[in-house]
């Protein structure tokens, strides 16, 4: 039972995050990361460097003497961070940790709330 709370909660509490702040979080990380560009491969490469400066690899920072890494909590500047695969956006832009799946995820949906299409 503890086994299975570890793993739904941290979901659950990622869901529950977005629903609340979600579009509020987006918007941010878009104008952080886009300020004024409005050409779509400008919006793009700004929003690449905006990710290669902002984000946390999760699987670099790791440490096998860390005990909360086992269960993907991660410390950043003093805070602490939950890496969670599969989580929403706004979770992911919150956490600061990203991997590949959470690069692209984050890129394409930055893409389209700047009115680009992306897939």
């Amino acid at each position: 039972m503890i086994a299975l709370t570890i793993i739904i909660l941290p979901a659950i509490i990622s869901l529950a995050f977005d629903y609340v702040k979600g579009e509020e979080i987006t918007k941010y990380a878009l104008n952080e990361a886009v300020r004024n560009t409005t050409k779509p491969d400008d919006v793009a490469l700004s929003i690449m460097a905006w990710e290669s400066n902002y984000f946390y690899n999760p699987y670099s920072l790791y440490d096998i003497n860390m005990t909360l890494q086992k269960y993907g909590i991660f410390e950043i500047n003093g805070d602490y961070n939950i890496f969670i695969r599969g989580a929403p956006v706004s979770w992911i832009i919150y956490s600061k940790l990203a991997n590949c799946e959470e690069y692209s995820k984050v890129f394409v949906a930055l893409m389209k709330e700047a009115g680009i299409k992306a897939t």
